[in-house]
């Protein structure tokens, strides 16, 4: 048993681990061999590949290309070949040459001139020298031996050596090896047979051509199933009066990582007759091994042979697999796992003092701690602020200015209870100095406020936006001077601080419609109140008459019996020379 360390090896020249299906093409459909014969080379990739029936796939046959031709490299999930079926790359790989050395690395010498033989070619196993007519002495040389026990590397076998034309007629070519076959998948089962035998030398003008060498078969499995047959053996050397070399013995390998059971194998050399060699037995190793190139079998506790990135003790991951062989997918110790916080109020805020780490959001967390409250549905980061003693925003300040319900104060510099409006403080508790309303008119002056006594003072003392209003406690009350006499009419007056144009301030005229009448003016005996005393004509006009009694009634009056008055009493007249007011006939 052995363990390669698959990281470090190639493949046909593919870099990788034995879970070359990552660096390869991608897959394309079922490739099904049933019943029929296909022949394919290359690297190619399926879903699967079944070869049943009796069906027989051959390997293409090497022209001097080998990144296609000469080996077929199979890859697929799964790759089944029934107990009726065979894959064949039996004389598909290094070629031998028209009078000369066979192909390969350790193709067989061909036989010169004079000598009539070549030797075998090489690969696992040494190919066998060649003897000339008579069977006597040795003629082409057998090639050398290639290709190692302990890497994932196969390679098609080496090509005989030609036989020689001592007879001077043509000695043709040696016999082609065996070709390469590589089975990757996750499950291989083998009940048929897989032969990659080299070809047997042949006679050309009776002379011997070297048997081509084994070629190669390589399985890798996760879990490899075979009951059929293996076979990489060289072919026989030609035989006539001189021999042609045996071919070598190929290589097999068979590598898996989880249980599994191995196939037959043979790698033979080729045999040969009239003294010349046969060829030596090749190589065979099975072994569990390192599928995916993390350092650990199956046998190990590997629990997943395909993933280099599953072992145990692999760091686990959040991606639904069991990275560390624990038995737990996913556990909170993950490297990449979240740290989750308790949200026991709902809000979808997170409190930084309950955390669980977890590749999945645990019920009741989320994943974030920004929760300044998490006893309270109502405080988290962005949530409405309110006026109520809590930091409801959780921005670590409490009933800031931008609270939903917060209060404009204003300031009461006079501290009549009324706010200036020009001068406010937004604030959820009242700032000294503040109060509620901005209902100040002028907050420099106590005595001015909304309710206060309204003046005739010049100033909007009630704060109603108006000055000197009717209802000011010292309005007066002014008349309407209509006459421009100086005195007013009582039955129009007018409640103003200020005197209207046309009132003045007392109601003493009695007619208002003539300036002439008015308190104090002179009174004249014209049938009006002149001086607004109540009385009209009295003896005190300015233009009154002395009137003397006519007692005789002869038209002159007596000087010593007058009277004053504006209008003639009766009995008067308005002179005084009657000399006998008793005597009708004196005057």
């Amino acid at each position: 048993m052995f363990h390669p360390t698959f990281a470090s090896r190639t493949v046909l020249g593919i870099a990788g681990s034995l879970c070359l299906l990552l660096a390869l093409p991608a897959r394309g459909a079922d490739l099904v061999v049933d019943g029929t014969t296909t022949t394919l080379g290359g690297t190619l990739s399926y879903d699967s590949v079944q070869v049943i029936n009796g069906g027989v796939l051959y390997v293409t046959t090497y022209d001097g290309d080998a990144t296609t031709t000469g080996t077929l490299h199979l890859i697929a999930d799964s790759i089944v070949v029934d107990a009726s079926s065979q894959i064949v790359a039996t004389g598909r790989g290094y070629r031998g040459q028209t009078n000369a050395n066979g192909e390969g690395p350790g193709g067989g010498q061909g036989g010169a001139c004079c000598p009539d033989a070549g030797g075998g070619g090489g690969h696992g196993g040494a190919g066998g020298d060649a003897s000339r007519d008579g069977c006597g002495g040795n003629d082409g040389d057998g090639g050398g031996a290639y290709g190692d026990a302990n890497s994932l590397d196969v390679d098609m076998g080496s090509a005989g050596g030609a036989a020689g034309a001592a007879d001077g007629d043509y000695g043709g070519y040696g016999a082609a090896g065996g070709g390469a076959v590589i089975l990757e998948a996750t499950g291989i089962e083998i009940a048929g047979s897989i032969t990659a035998t080299g070809n047997t030398g042949s006679l050309f003008n009776n002379d011997a051509a070297g048997g081509g060498a084994g070629g190669g078969i390589l399985l890798i499995a996760d879990t490899l199933n075979c009951s059929g047959s293996l076979t990489a053996n060289g072919g026989g050397g030609a035989v006539v009066d001189d021999g042609g070399g045996g071919g070598g013995g190929g290589v097999i390998k068979q590598f898996y990582d989880s249980p599994s059971t191995t196939c037959s194998v043979s790698v033979s050399g080729g045999s040969a007759g009239c003294g010349a060699q046969s060829g030596s037995t090749g190589i065979s190793s099975t072994g569990t091994v390192d599928w995916d190139g993390d350092g650990y079998t199956y046998d190990d506790g590997d629990c997943d042979p395909q993933d280099a990135d599953v072992f145990p003790g692999a760091d686990e991951v959040c991606d639904g697999v069991d990275n560390d062989c624990d038995g737990t997918v996913d556990e909170g110790d993950a490297i990449d796992a979240d740290t989750w916080y308790a949200d026991d109020d709902g809000d979808g805020y997170g409190d930084a003092g309950d955390t669980q780490d977890a590749c999945d959001q645990p019920t009741g967390y989320v994943d974030n701690d920004d929760d300044c409250d998490d006893n309270d549905a109502d405080q988290f980061p962005g949530a409405n602020e309110f006026c109520n003693g809590e930091d409801d925003d959780c921005d670590g300040v409490i009933d800031e200015d931008d609270a939903v319900d917060v209060l404009t104060w204003y300031l009461d510099g006079d501290g009549d209870g009324f706010g200036n409006p020009l001068v406010d403080d937004i604030d959820c508790d009242q700032p000294d100095g503040y109060v509620d309303n901005d209902d100040d008119c002028d907050d420099g002056d106590a005595d001015q406020f909304p309710s206060a006594d309204e003046w005739c003072n010049g100033e909007d003392d009630d704060c109603d936006g108006e000055v000197d209003e009717d209802d000011a406690l010292d309005v007066l009350t002014w008349y309407l001077d209509d006459d421009g006499d100086g005195y007013g009419d009582p039955a129009h007056d007018d409640i103003d601080c200020d005197q209207p144009s046309g009132y003045v301030d007392n109601d003493d005229d009695c007619d208002d419609a003539d300036a002439d009448q008015f308190p104090g003016a002179d009174e004249y005996c014209n049938g009006e109140d002149d001086d607004c005393n109540g009385a009209v004509d009295e003896d005190d006009a300015v233009d009154v008459l002395t009137w003397y009694l006519d007692g005789d009634g002869d038209g002159y009056g007596d000087p010593a019996h007058d009277d004053i008055d504006c209008d003639q009493p009766t009995g008067y007249v308005d002179n005084d020379d009657d000399c006998d007011d008793g005597d009708a006939d004196q005057f």
